[in-house]
């Protein structure tokens, strides 16, 4: 007759030790006889805070486990949810870690990005940028930050800012941990601003009358083309910081 398979972790255990307790007591009921009744008793109270121990000992390891999960849920909470992007690279600028937001901001799934190097999602024109601010990074050892665009794989750009810091992984290993966040919108209303300001200063400059701004110690701020002309100098750039005196 064949033996029945056991179905759980906790039946292939309970088997292997009743086997080992058969081995170990085989020749229990020689020593038994040998034994005092106050040797019996004394032996089976022994078993009993024995097992009283390992329960203990179960419960324990119980709520050790429940304490891990709960530490893993909130890790996963603070880096996988978090509204900034995480990145980790290693000492050749490749990407070992990166958390949900970050893929969202590449817009390409994370094992994607896993052991490509960093630069590769960093627009070319911005190389230069990044690798300074790395530079200085192992250099100062100091936190830093830099202002650059990231390449989507759709071929659209994201502004962001990174936030760098040094670290070293279990093993010892030196690497680089990034908080990543889009100032896409925030760059976008900067060039709208600039580009406001020169229209201005382009209309400015075509009014016929002299159009000029001070401060409170009369130094000119700023002046137009006709401003500059009554004033006989040069350009409207070389009023700026001197007075009627001047």
């Amino acid at each position: 007759m064949k033996h029945r398979q056991p179905h759980s972790k906790a039946e292939q255990l309970r088997q292997q030790a009743e086997k080992a307790f058969r081995e170990k007591t085989a020749d229990s009921p020689k020593m038994l006889e040998s034994m005092t009744p106050e040797a019996i008793r004394q032996m089976v109270h022994e078993l009993h805070v024995h097992q009283i121990e390992l329960e203990m000992q179960n419960e324990e390891l119980h709520l050790a486990q429940d304490e891990l999960m709960a530490e893993q849920e909130r890790f996963f909470n603070l880096y996988e949810l978090a509204p900034v992007g995480y990145v980790t690279i290693n000492d050749k600028s490749k990407i070992q870690q990166i958390n949900l937001r970050a893929a969202t901001l590449l817009g390409t799934a994370r094992k994607e990005s896993i052991h490509r190097s960093i630069t590769h999602i960093i627009s070319p024109a911005d190389h230069d940028i990044f690798n300074l601010t790395r530079q200085k990074l192992l250099k100062t050892r100091e936190i830093q930050s830099c202002e650059l665009r990231l390449v989507r794989q759709e071929e659209t750009q994201v502004w962001v800012n990174f936030v760098l810091t040094l670290a070293e992984d279990s093993a010892g290993n030196q690497e680089i941990r990034m908080a990543i966040t889009d100032i896409t919108e925030r760059k976008q209303s900067e060039e709208v601003l600039n580009e406001e300001r020169n229209l201005l200063r382009t209309l400015v400059n075509l009014l016929p009358t002299a159009v000029f701004a001070k401060d409170r110690e009369s130094r000119f701020l700023l002046a137009n083309a006709t401003c500059a002309t009554v004033m006989e100098a040069d350009s409207p750039a070389s009023l700026v910081g001197k007075t009627d005196a001047d």
